[in-house]
């Protein structure tokens, strides 16, 4: 039971750390459309200044538009969702995953927990008083387990879904602001 409960705790706290990336990222990019919406001229060293994270895919997207002279609706396909988490070292794949997981190993604990409360029952039968106490007990430990992880699921899919939401629309404002 303690190592499901620790291995719930780390794998929260590192997908808490992969969605603080996102988070802080998607704030300087707010900053950046922000400040390109202020001005009339695209300033390309000042937007990689502001937005070292994704530096390769802007200076992809500038090439582009300087060897070909279109214009810049490319920047959707280049700064696509995908391509921009991807370079922040971010798999929104994974991220949604881990709801699903942190609810498996809550109920892997539960089960683990209620079969070490089950062992002992051979040797208890003749003391018939204290099985069932002993038997409760370990079940309703073994439970807990079980609520962590559910209540990890539900915690960590509303930061994520929250989270992402913004980052998207952050990202979109950033290349309609390109445009």
């Amino acid at each position: 039971l303690i190592i499901s409960f620790l291995f719930l705790v780390t794998l929260f706290i590192y997908g808490t750390i992969r969605l603080y990336r996102v988070f802080t990222f998607y704030k300087k990019l707010d900053i950046t459309t922000k400040n390109i919406q202020d001005t009339d001229l695209l300033n390309f060293d000042e937007i990689r200044q502001s937005l070292p994270q994704i530096k390769p895919l802007l200076h992809e997207f500038e090439e582009l538009l300087l060897e070909d002279n279109k214009n810049s609706e490319n920047s959707e396909e280049i700064l696509s969702e995908e391509n921009v988490l991807h370079t922040i070292r971010v798999n929104q794949e994974s991220l949604e995953h881990y709801p699903g997981t942190f609810t498996a190993i809550g109920i892997g604990g539960t089960f683990i927990g209620i079969l070490f409360a089950l062992v002992p029952i051979k040797d208890q039968i003749e003391q018939s008083d204290n099985l069932i106490d002993n038997l409760l007990s370990g079940a309703g430990t073994a439970f807990i387990t079980s609520i962590f992880g559910i209540l990890a699921s539900i915690t960590f899919l509303i930061i994520t879904r929250f989270i992402l939401g913004s980052f998207q629309n952050k990202l979109f404002k950033f290349r309609l602001a390109l445009n």
